[in-house]
């Protein structure tokens, strides 16, 4: 079973809901895109404008489908994904109760059908963690009653 953590992204450290990147067997998908993003000098550029949607949205900001919508891929999620966008990027995020908005990966608008299939699959496998990680945590509080 894959391991997950969230960090907290300091760019947004001063909104009114928490955004984290997530940590999937220790490796971060979206700090790798913007990585990758950050050396094509054509979508460089949008990356700024892709923080901004994601800042809007965490300070309760209604945006138009055309910078930020929910996501239909599957009734089956846990979590409901959400995509922040620009002309080409993506970004995509679900929304957990205990922590904020968790950024899952980004991507760019040719590699949307490759993304949304990998968005579903983390997600699933994010559920059956947290999860697992309730049931642990019961199981300890349980035998410390003892």
């Amino acid at each position: 079973m894959a391991t997950f953590s969230v960090e907290q992204i300091e760019e947004f450290d001063n909104t009114k809901q928490k955004v984290f990147k997530l940590f999937r067997n220790g490796k971060c998908l979206y700090t790798e895109f913007t990585a990758e993003i950050s050396k094509d000098d054509n979508l460089e550029p949008e990356l700024d404008e892709l923080f901004a949607n994601i800042e809007d949205v965490a300070n309760n900001e209604l945006l138009p489908k055309n910078k930020y919508r929910k996501l239909h891929i599957s009734s089956k999620l846990q979590y409901t994904p959400y995509e922040a966008k620009t002309h080409h990027l993506r970004a995509y995020m679900f929304h957990d109760s205990e922590t904020g908005q968790v950024i899952v990966c980004g991507g760019t608008k040719g590699e949307q059908d490759e993304d949304l299939e990998r968005v579903e699959k983390i997600i699933k496998e994010y559920s059956a963690w947290k999860l697992e990680l309730k049931r642990e945590n019961r199981k300890k509080r349980r035998s410390h009653e003892k």
